[in-house]
């Protein structure tokens, strides 16, 4: 499973660097530019969607694999507002948000539910907390954080140059 979650990722990874990838994060950003620009909006949000539904066969197929079992609860609401907070609370805004959020909000949950039976509300508090403080999500505030490091060491290289 690990593997195929992999390279689906190293796969990602490789569309957003390829025009079709660069078109994709210029509509996300603008979808009215992009048209102004030139580019077919639709028949580009088209094609991302079939390799959305590419990838959700793949998660579904992998899923069913690791439970050993399908079953329609799996398309239930919290299922999809489970992908949709692992996502806000990543961060929707550089590649590996998602995937922080993911690895995240599953040690959460797993840590959490062995402690207490009220687990869900805790990790409720956590995405409010984080949308009101952290819009971004974890890795917008890593990168801030990041950020912050990087521009006291170089006011302190300045200060020791000057």
């Amino acid at each position: 499973v690990l593997t195929i979650v992999t390279l689906c990722i190293a796969f990602c990874w490789y569309f957003t660097k390829t025009p079709l990838g660069r078109i994709n994060v210029g509509i996300r950003e603008n979808d009215q530019r992009a048209a102004f620009v030139g580019f077919n909006v639709y028949m580009t949000k088209f094609v991302v969607y079939l390799v959305c539904a590419f990838f959700c066969g793949i998660a579904g197929a992998l899923a069913s694999t690791f439970s050993e079992f399908a079953s329609t609860s799996m398309m239930s609401m919290a299922a999809s507002g489970d992908i949709l907070i692992t996502t806000f609370v990543g961060g929707k805004s550089v590649f590996w948000g998602p995937v922080l959020g993911a690895v995240f909000l599953t040690y959460l949950n797993d840590t959490l539910s062995s402690v207490t039976e009220h687990w869900v509300l805790v990790k409720g508090t956590i995405f409010i907390v984080l949308v009101m403080y952290a819009p971004e999500g974890i890795s917008g505030l890593l990168l801030t954080v990041k950020n912050q490091i990087y521009n006291r060491l170089k006011q302190k290289r300045t200060k020791q140059d000057g």
